[in-house]
Formats: C-alpha cells, sequence, structure tokens
C-alpha cells in the first residue's frame, strides 16, 4: 500500500504545482491584489508548503491561535492560504490517483463532491475567506482561469496509473 501512495505522491506533486501555477496562484494574486512584479507564482507554488512550523495553541483559543501563526507566516514572505489549498489539492489527488475506488474520496466536511474534480476543490476554510471578502480583487467566479487536471494524476483518460490500484477494496487516505 505504502508504494500505491508514494507512486501516486509523485505523480500529484508535479500536478498540484502546475495547478497551483496556472490557476491558483494567479487567482491568489487577484484576490490580494498583488502587483505583477509580487506574483512570482513559481516561486510562491513551491514544495516549502509543508514547511510550517509547529504550533503551541491552547485548545480553547484555536482560532487566535491559528491567527498568529498565520501572521508569522505572512510575515516571512508566505501565503497560508495558497499552500493551504495547495496542500489539500495534492491530498486530494492521491486520494484521486492511489486507487481504482474512490468514494473514500467524497466522504468527510472537507472532500470532494461528486463530479468535482481534485484541482478544482476550494472549500478550504482560509481560501473560502478570501472569496468572500469584500475587498476582494476584481475576479468573476472563483478563479482567475479554472483549474484544469485530469481525474487522477497522470492520466489523460482519468483512469488510474497502471501501478495504482488497491486489492481487496478501498483503502483510506
Amino acid at each position: 500500500q505504502s508504494s500505491k501512495i508514494k507512486d501516486a505522491a509523485k505523480a500529484c506533486e508535479r500536478e498540484t504545482e502546475r495547478v497551483c501555477i496556472e490557476s491558483s496562484c494567479p487567482t491568489f494574486c487577484a484576490l490580494k491584489k498583488m502587483a505583477d512584479k509580487e506574483c512570482n507564482c513559481r516561486s510562491m507554488c513551491s514544495a516549502q508548503i509543508w514547511n510550517t512550523g509547529s504550533m503551541d495553541c491552547d485548545p480553547n483559543d484555536w482560532k487566535k491561535c491559528m491567527e498568529k501563526h498565520n501572521k508569522r507566516l505572512e510575515n516571512e514572505g508566505r501565503h497560508p492560504a495558497l499552500e493551504a489549498l495547495t496542500r489539500e489539492h495534492l491530498m486530494k489527488c492521491v486520494c484521486m490517483t492511489r486507487q481504482t475506488d474512490t468514494s473514500v474520496c467524497y466522504t468527510g466536511t472537507m472532500a470532494l463532491k461528486r463530479g468535482q474534480k481534485w484541482c478544482e476543490w476550494n472549500d478550504a476554510p482560509s481560501w473560502q475567506k478570501l472569496l468572500k471578502s469584500p475587498d476582494r480583487g476584481k475576479l468573476e467566479g472563483d478563479w482567475t482561469k479554472k483549474p484544469s487536471c485530469s481525474e487522477k494524476a497522470g492520466s489523460g483518460s482519468g483512469n488510474a496509473l497502471p501501478w495504482i490500484g488497491v486489492a481487496g477494496g478501498a483503502a483510506v487516505l
């Protein structure tokens, strides 16, 4: 099972970076009203999305702790909402790509909706906050350019990669 996840992750890393550069990042920059010179999507969509550091929060004050953490990341030149969306895209891509039975990918409060591709998902709370902001930049709809992807990474036809599959039923990501 771990090699299937590993293979799916490799395929999905390339695809999520492409989606970030082509769609998510330009949308983020439009929402934040960033000047073109500030919007370097190759850099903003880099692998640093996983290096968020640790948080030591009081469970009763999670929101304030999260805001403080995101502010620290922003002060370091990071973009927490874009990074969160990109992490979610990667997780959803791996879920869809690593197995034949993808029903688990449509289960839960933050899951894909039926008929929705992993790259079209944009329900991350920090991303939704940007989309609903009254002072957001000029943007019609949810994207400057609608994301484009196959149902499964590495596949133009929507079929799983040849080495990805599930023996004996669906596995949970």
